[in-house]
This record gives C-alpha cells, structure tokens and sequence, in this order.
C-alpha cells in the first residue's frame, strides 16, 4: 500500500479510526527493543563491520561501529564520511588508521563496489536477476515491503480466522520460490583484505 501511495494505512484489527499501522522501526526519541540490548555477542563475533547509508548521530546507533574487535575492519558506505561516537568511532584520515575504509557514493553503488572486488559478480548478477524476474525491475527495492505485506495479510487473516470469520489460508511459501541468499563477506575465500581491495 506505501508503494501505491495508499497512507496512512490503517490497521484492518482494530477496526477504528486510530490505529495507524507503525514502521517496524525506532523513531527518534522511542525507547529501542529489548533485542537490541540482549545480542552484544553478535558483534563480538563480527569479522566484518558494514556500515551503510547513515549519519552515525543518533545514539546508542552511533556507538555500534565501536562494540566491534578492535582488528575487524570497518568499511562505511556512504555519501559523506561520518563517524559516529563512543571509545572507538571511525577514523579515516589520521596517521593511525588501519582498518577503516570509506567507500564515496550510494549504498547501491558501493555494494556493486564490494561484490566486484570481491570476485562475487556471477553470484550476484544470478541473485539479482532471479528477484528481479520475480518482482519486475524495481524488485529488489520493493521485495521487503512485498513480503512484510504477505505477512500482515496473513496474520489479518489468521486473526478474522479465529474470531470465526474467514478460513485461515496457509502461510507456507513455495520451495520452488526459495531465492539463495547472497554470499556471506565475513566468510570470504579470496584471502585478500578486504581494506586493501576496495582502498
């Protein structure tokens, strides 16, 4: 509906004027989940830090590029450098950087950026090709959205089911519509550093 430009959305459960359908994200000033709080372990055991698409000022976001080790190279995608707070920010430009790299541009760009110099091109272009043979040119950009939409047209029609309403219909997906997830870059085999290919 976001798509069609159909907003605000209302929520088909509640049946009044004042339930709006929410983001699933943290809007400035919002308390974060619990989630958030209750994986620190992920980043410890991070070989590769990505940082794409942002500002880094708003807090406690702009203190994860720090919670990495302090020998997992960090690589920024984004239109400007930034580099966020905490005991460990980014550091791009002094006399002893070692393992942050910037990478100038749009996040679209600077991934197509990472995958060529990781020799990841055949992978991605089949990847990219069968999402978008499924979803049209623009799928990619639309692909959650699509998703998140099935998911809510479901539990809709999981919640009509149990008051009796409608019959539930399966929420199963095809294994025939399964897409293969990208390669992971933290399990790379090309044996370079990433800094010193993309640098």
């Amino acid at each position: 509906r976001i798509l069609c430009q159909q907003v605000p959305i209302m929520c088909e459960l509640c049946n009044n004027a004042e339930g709006f359908v929410k983001p699933d994200i943290v809007f400035f000033g919002e308390r974060t989940p619990e989630k958030f709080h209750s994986r620190p372990g992920d980043f410890e055991k991070c070989d590769l830090l990505l940082v794409l698409g942002t500002s880094l000022k708003v807090t406690p976001f702009n203190t994860l590029p720090g919670t990495v080790r302090v020998v997992t190279p960090r690589v920024l995608v984004n239109r400007e450098k930034v580099f966020g707070r905490g005991d460990y920010p980014l550091d791009f430009d002094s006399r002893v950087h070692y393992r942050d790299v910037f990478v100038e541009g749009d996040c679209d760009t600077g991934v197509e950026a990472i995958v060529n110099a990781l020799g990841w091109q055949d992978d991605w272009k089949r990847i990219m090709d069968a999402r978008n043979a499924e979803y049209g040119p623009e799928g990619t950009k639309r692909m959650a959205a699509v998703e998140r939409q099935k998911e809510l047209q479901a539990k809709v029609a999981a919640a009509k089911a149990a008051q009796g309403n409608v019959e539930a219909p399966s929420t199963a997906l095809p294994s025939d519509n399964a897409q293969p997830s990208p390669p992971s870059i933290a399990r790379s085999n090309t044996g370079r550093k990433l800094p010193a290919v993309i640098a």
